[in-house]
């Protein structure tokens, strides 16, 4: 859809009217007006400042505390309301002082919190129109809202007011992609390859399904069972088609040597953590229990000599030198989780 910014799409039926109208679902996130951060918000952003967001250069931040930290904010809370209510009933100096201090002592111990983390904020919405070849000092094009692509609404023009609206469609059966995709990716995890070979592109530029009936029956069972995958994932484990065996004959593999007709099971390669797993199966040490912390498995020394990870008091990324720090192991040496 991205194409559709300056034009409508070469191939697909994307206007660039849907992409503007698709955008217009994100309008009022509280930003900068400008992709060099030099704009300006747009809306007063000092009722948020006021509930403890802050605004750096890379937007809403929000700090947020520990139960210990948030029982010593609440406790600094009540003491300016308290110190807000004696001051209107006498304006004394000394309690105007006080009221200073106790201000100027919670922001110094909320600034302290180095747990941080992006804030998206629903504001005023912004504008949107439909940019004459993305110019966006434009300001002819037609003012639109928010509304899915129409090819997909049966060309129906449908109004939505908020996210929740594009979320609720996203999963209705009036959307015709959302469940075809997910089955089809799923398809790709049990035999290798999608129904339909492109699972990232299901436009014209991608492949039709070679079983588009099985498509679409697995979609609607999909959906008709509530979203839940493991129904799903039951019903193709359970299938003659998943069920069979892998090695080829030279017939098949003559006729069909892509297993594009599922006359057999598809002979797959493991990925990395699948063989990992594996390994911890066969020899004892793989942990059926599922949830928990993240496990670091042990790597050997300088495997990697940097690691990307996000830092405890900012938003910005912070690069991890120390390879002993960027994997330190979760859990003791014989007992790995699987998640």
């Amino acid at each position: 859809m991205a194409c559709c910014e300056c034009h409508d799409h070469k191939f697909d039926p994307f206007t660039a009217k849907d992409f503007y109208s698709f955008a217009a679902y994100f309008s009022d996130i509280l930003e900068k007006g400008a992709y060099n951060s030099h704009g300006h918000y747009q809306e007063d952003i000092k009722k948020w400042a006021d509930q403890g967001i802050e605004f750096p250069k890379l937007g809403p931040l929000y700090r947020l505390p520990n139960a210990e930290q948030k029982k010593k904010l609440q406790a600094f809370d009540q003491q300016i309301s308290n110190a807000k209510k004696s001051l209107a009933k006498a304006n004394d100096p000394a309690k105007t002082k006080k009221l200073e201090s106790l201000l100027s002592e919670r922001e110094k111990f909320n600034k302290s919190i180095t747990n941080t983390v992006p804030a998206t904020i629903s504001a005023k919405p912004r504008t949107i129109r439909v940019l004459n070849r993305g110019n966006w000092q434009d300001e002819t094009g037609e003012i639109v809202t928010p509304s899915p692509p129409q090819f997909l609404t049966g060309g129906k023009r449908i109004e939505h007011k908020s996210r929740l609206d594009l979320a609720k469609w996203i999963v209705s059966k009036d959307n015709p992609l959302t469940a075809r995709v997910f089955v089809n990716r799923l398809w790709q995890r049990y035999f290798g390859i999608g129904l339909s070979r492109n699972t990232g592109d299901l436009g014209l530029q991608g492949e039709f399904p070679s079983h588009p009936e099985l498509l679409d029956h697995l979609a609607i069972s999909f959906m008709g069972d509530g979203w839940k995958i493991k129904p799903l994932v039951r019903k193709i484990a359970l299938s003659g088609t998943y069920q069979q065996a892998s090695t080829p004959n030279a017939k098949l593999l003559k006729l069909d040597p892509h297993n594009r007709q599922l006359a057999r099971q598809s002979q797959l390669r493991l990925p990395a953590e699948l063989i990992r797993d594996n390994a911890l199966a066969v020899s004892g040490l793989l942990n059926p229990k599922v949830g928990g912390p993240s496990v670091r498995p042990y790597q050997p020394e300088a495997t990697t000599a940097t690691s990307t990870s996000l830092a405890e008091n900012t938003n910005h990324l912070t690069t991890v030198t120390n390879t002993d720090e960027a994997y330190t192991p979760t859990g003791n040496a014989h007992s790995y989780t699987l998640c």
